[in-house]
C-alpha cells in the first residue's frame, strides 16, 4: 500500500554509501527512509578498514584510464571532505598513509562508523527498513519518484520520495551475474565481500532505463594464494593487500586464468625464516597489541602477529586450517565456549607447558585450565553506569535502575539481537528475580543496539543511566572528565570469559606456548585486562576476577529458545 507522505530521500542499500548519504541528509533536516535487503546494515564495509583513493589526478588517470572523467576528478578533489565527515561523526580516522603502490588512505573503524551512522539516522527520526526487498522503482514521466517494497513479512509498500538514491549495485553474491559481467570463470573467485549483494540494484537501474558502465570495464579484487580458501573476511586487510602489491599472477591458460591468482616466491609470515607467531583473538585490539609489544621486548627475536576478529569468523578460519592442513595460527583466544568445547573434544589443542599454566606460579590451574587443554585468559564484562550530573546519587546494583525517577526514557537497555545478549537478560532474571526484566521494561527505557552507542548516550546526557555499559569504553571517558561512572554488581557480573588454546599443527608451537604463558603472568594480565576481568587477583586496572563472571550455558541458547525470548522481550519493551 502507498505511504500518504512523500519523504525527501529514499535510500536503497544500507552499506557505507547509503548510510553516509542518509546520515548527512538527516543532519541537514531532511526526512529519510533507508531500505536494506539483509538483516543488518553495513554491507561490504563490514569487511573493510580504510577509505582510500589515488592522491592526484595524474595517479588516478594512470591507474584508471577508462574511468569517467568527472567522477574521477570528484573522487580525488572531494576525498578529504569525506574524511572530514567521518571525523565529524566522532569516529577517528588516522593520518594518511600509502595504500598499495599508488594510493593514499586513512584507516578507521568501519564497524563503529556504520553503527554511528545508523544511530544518527534513527535518532533524527529516519526510518530503517531491514529484510526489505525493493521490487521496482516507481516512474512518472521518465523520472524516479520512489519504490515499491516488500517487507520481511510479505507486506507490500510504496514509498514516494523527492529523491531516490540507489546505493546498491554489487552483484558479487550472484554467481551467474559474475560469469556474465566479469568473466565466464568468475564463479571460482573467492568472495570476501557482502554476500547479500546479488545484483538487485543493477536490475532495478536497468529496468528503469538507466545506463551502465562500459562492457569489460573490470572489477575490484585482490590476489590471494591459489587453492587456499579465503575463509575469514578479516584477513582481507591484513593479508590480501600484501599479495596484491607484491606478487605476480601466474596464468595457466584461458580456462584457468582467474583461478591462478597465484603468489609465487612468498613465504607466509607464519612460516617465515624469522621467528614469528600468529595469534588469532577476539580480545580488545589495543590491549592485545600492547601485550604483543611487551612480549617482543621481553623475548627479542620472536615477533607476534595479532589477527583480531569476531569469534564467528576466526573459528571458521581455524577449522579451515585444520581441514586443509595449511596452518597459520599458533594460538587462538576465543570467547565462544560453544565452539571451544567441541574442538577440545576433537583433540585439536596442545597441552599447556608454561610454568604458570602447569601450576608453578600464581595462576590457578585447577580453576582455569580445563579438560581438553584450553585455559582461561581474562574476561570482558558489562555492567550498569550512570551520568553523575543527571543522577548524582549513583547506582549500587541493578535493582537501583527501577528507581521511579529514572522512568520515561532515562535508562538505556540493549536489544537482544544475538544469543549472547539474550543470555544477559536470562542472567538478570536468574540474579534479580524472574520479574526483574518486566519491571525494567515498565521504566520505558531507550533501546540501543550495543554497549557502544549506549555509553556515548550516557556521556552526552541523552540518558541518565545505562544497563549494559562496558568499563573498557567508559574509563577513558572518565579520565577525560566525562560525567560518568559505573560499579560492578556485588554478586558477580555478566560478561564473556576468554579461552586460550595453543593449536595442534601450529607452525611455531614452542613460541606459541611461551606467548600463552606470558598472557597469564602478572605482567601479561596487567596489559590484557584493563577495565576488564583477570585470572589473577589484585591486578592493577582490572575490575573483577574471572571466577565472578558468568559462564554462558549453550543449552539455554538454542535457536528456538533465543527466538522465543526475543519475541517475549519485544512484547515487553517495544
Amino acid at each position: 500500500m502507498p505511504d500518504h507522505r512523500t519523504v525527501d530521500l529514499l535510500v536503497i542499500g544500507a552499506g557505507m554509501a547509503g548510510l553516509t548519504a542518509a546520515a548527512r541528509a538527516v543532519r541537514a533536516g531532511l526526512s529519510v527512509v533507508v531500505v536494506e535487503i539483509s538483516g543488518d546494515v553495513g554491507g561490504s564495509a563490514r569487511y573493510a578498514g580504510y577509505a582510500w583513493t589515488a592522491p592526484s589526478h595524474e595517479a588516478m588517470d594512470r591507474h584508471n584510464p577508462g574511468g569517467d572523467a568527472s567522477l574521477k576528478r570528484a573522487l580525488v578533489d572531494r576525498f578529504e571532505d569525506g574524511i572530514a565527515w567521518i571525523r565529524s561523526t566522532g569516529v577517528e580516522a588516522k593520518d594518511a598513509q600509502p595504500i598499495l603502490s599508488f594510493g593514499q588512505g586513512h584507516q578507521f573503524d568501519t564497524h563503529r562508523y556504520i553503527d554511528t551512522c545508523r544511530r544518527i539516522i534513527v535518532e533524527a527520526g529516519g526510518q530503517l527498513l531491514l529484510t526489505t526487498d525493493t521490487e521496482r522503482l516507481l516512474l512518472e514521466d521518465g523520472a524516479v519518484t520512489g519504490a515499491e517494497l516488500v517487507t520481511g513479512d510479505g507486506t507490500r509498500r510504496q514509498v514516494r520520495a523527492t529523491s531516490t538514491l540507489l546505493a546498491t549495485g554489487g552483484f558479487q553474491g550472484d554467481v551467474d551475474l559474475r560469469k556474465e559481467l566479469v568473466h565466464p570463470h568468475a564463479d571460482v573467485l573467492e568472495l570476501r565481500s557482502n554476500p547479500c549483494s546479488r545484483g538487485a540494484g543493477h536490475r532495478l537501474a536497468t529496468a528503469a532505463g538507466a545506463s551502465t558502465g562500459l562492457p569489460g570495464a573490470g572489477f575490484y579484487g585482490h590476489l590471494i594464494p591459489s587453492g587456499v580458501p579465503f575463509a575469514d573476511p578479516a584477513d582481507f586487510v591484513d593479508l590480501s593487500l600484501y599479495y596484491s602489491e607484491r606478487e605476480p599472477v601466474s596464468c595457466k591458460g584461458a580456462e584457468n586464468e582467474i583461478r591462478s591468482a597465484t603468489a609465487r616466491g612468498f613465504a607466509h609470515p607464519a612460516v617465515d625464516h624469522h621467528a614469528q607467531i600468529t595469534v588469532y583473538s577476539a580480545q580488545d585490539l589495543t590491549s592485545l597489541n600492547n601485550l604483543a609489544k611487551a612480549f617482543e621486548a621481553k623475548y627479542p627475536g620472536i615477533d607476534v602477529k595479532t589477527v583480531r576478529g569476531v569469534d564467528g569468523d576466526l573459528g571458521v578460519k581455524v577449522e579451515t586450517e585444520f581441514n586443509t592442513g595449511k596452518h597459520i595460527a599458533d594460538m587462538y583466544v576465543s570467547a565462544s565456549l560453544s565452539w571451544v568445547k567441541p574442538q577440545a573434544e576433537a583433540g585439536r589443542f596442545l597441552a599447556p607447558t608454561g610454568p604458570e599454566l602447569t601450576g608453578k606460579g600464581d595462576y590457578d590451574t585447577k580453576q582455569y585450565v580445563h579438560e581438553g587443554n584450553y585455559f582461561e585468559t581474562n574476561s570482558a564484562v558489562l555492567t550498569f553506569g550512570w551520568n553523575t550530573k543527571l543522577y548524582p546519587k549513583g547506582l549500587t546494583d541493578y535493582p537501583d535502575l527501577l528507581d521511579p525517577s529514572l522512568a520515561g526514557g532515562k535508562i538505556g537497555v540493549v536489544e537482544p539481537t544475538a544469543p549472547s545478549l539474550v543470555d544477559f537478560y536470562l542472567w538478570l532474571e536468574e540474579t534479580y528475580g524472574a520479574d526483574y526484566v518486566k519491571k525494567l521494561a515498565a521504566q520505558k527505557p531507550r533501546i540501543y543496539p550495543s554497549s557502544l552507542p549506549m555509553g556515548e548516550a550516557l556521556q552526552s546526557g541523552e540518558i541518565a543511566a545505562g544497563s549494559f555499559i562496558a568499563p573498557i569504553a567508559l574509563d577513558p571517558a572518565k579520565k577525560k572528565g566525562a560525567p560518568v561512572d559505573y560499579r560492578m554488581p556485588p554478586e558477580g557480573a555478566w560478561g564473556a570469559r576468554y579461552y586460550g588454546m595453543v593449536l595442534k599443527g601450529a607452525p611455531h608451537p614452542n613460541a606459541g606456548q611461551l606467548f600463552a604463558n606470558f598472557m597469564v603472568t602478572a605482567e601479561g594480565q596487567k596489559l590484557i585486562t584493563p577495565s576488564a576481568g583477570s585470572v589473577l587477583p589484585d591486578v592493577p586496572g582490572t575490575v573483577i576476577t574471572n571466577d565472578k563472571v558468568r559462564i554462558q550455558d549453550p543449552a539455554k541458547l538454542t535457536p528456538d529458545a533465543v527466538t522465543a525470548y526475543q519475541k517475549k522481550w519485544k512484547s515487553l519493551f517495544q
